[in-house]
Formats: C-alpha cells, sequence, structure tokens
C-alpha cells in the first residue's frame, strides 16, 4: 500500500469516528426520560401546548386508525426549525421529549427518526417530510391519547 493509500484510509476512518460521534451526541442530548406522575406529565403537556397558536392539530387518526393530513393554514410566524415530541406512559409513570432541529431531520433523515423512536413518533406513517413540517410553520402536528392513557403531542416550533 502506498504512502498516499495509507493516508487515504487513515482521514477515511478518522472521519467515520467524528462522524458516528457527532451522531451520538446530538441523538444523546435529543432524548430526555423522566419519571412523573399523571399531574406533572398534564403540566408538561399544557406547557407545550401554550406554545404554538391554538390550530387543529395537521394530522388526526380516523376511526379506522389511519393518520389524515389536515388542510394546512398559513401561517404568520414563518418556517419552522425545531420538531419537538412529548410523549406520557403511563406504565412506568415515563415522560419523553423528544427535540430535533428540522435541518438534522432534512440532512439525516434515518438517524433523526431513529432518536424519535423512543417517543413512540413515527414521521413515515404520517406521511410527513422536514419540509412539511418546516412549512407548516408553528404548530401542533399531532395530538392524541392512546390506548390505557398515554399520550403523544408532536409540535413545531
Amino acid at each position: 500500500m502506498t504512502y498516499r493509500a495509507r493516508v487515504g484510509a487513515v482521514l477515511f476512518a478518522a472521519t467515520a469516528v467524528i462522524g458516528s460521534a457527532v451522531f451520538g451526541l446530538l441523538a444523546w442530548r435529543s432524548v430526555t426520560v423522566v419519571q412523573v406522575d399523571v399531574s406533572g406529565a398534564l403540566n408538561n403537556f399544557e406547557e407545550a401546548k401554550g406554545r404554538v397558536p391554538s390550530t387543529p392539530p395537521l394530522v388526526q387518526r380516523d376511526v379506522f386508525g389511519n393518520f389524515q393530513r389536515q388542510a394546512s393554514e398559513p401561517t404568520t410566524g414563518g418556517a419552522a426549525t425545531q420538531l419537538h415530541a412529548l410523549a406520557y406512559y403511563v406504565e412506568g409513570q415515563r415522560l419523553v421529549r423528544a427535540d430535533v432541529p428540522l435541518w438534522f431531520l432534512k440532512v439525516k433523515g434515518p438517524a433523526a427518526r431513529y432518536a424519535m423512536r423512543e417517543a413512540g413518533f413515527d414521521l413515515d406513517a404520517l406521511k410527513l417530510t422536514a419540509s412539511d413540517l418546516e412549512s407548516a410553520g408553528a404548530r401542533v402536528i399531532l395530538d392524541e391519547m392512546r390506548s390505557g392513557g398515554d399520550r403523544l403531542l408532536v409540535w413545531t416550533e
């Protein structure tokens, strides 16, 4: 192996390690899990909903369990830059919060989707892209109660 090939291999390996470390750091920082009772979770949900304009969610589940996208109303605040998900699991009293910059979702879609997995949020099931979320502006994307009292709230800012 020539000197130039060895340098190239070392640079490639170093870039791969640095890239993996950056992804790991972003994924680790984007998700938090805390123990909280039902009233504490309700306070978190009310606080989160108070940050965004009061409009119907962009996506709602129909009676058959399928997601239906609602007509998007024009927003006055400009494009969204952050995607947030807040999930409460009654069993275990876990409150999971995921915060992902939309640029990260555009650049590293599968990795960002993986980071939000613990919050029970699946962007593919909603048939939404990062561009859809960005153009929707600051609003509630999904707000639903799940079986057993679990809840999921997804919004953009």
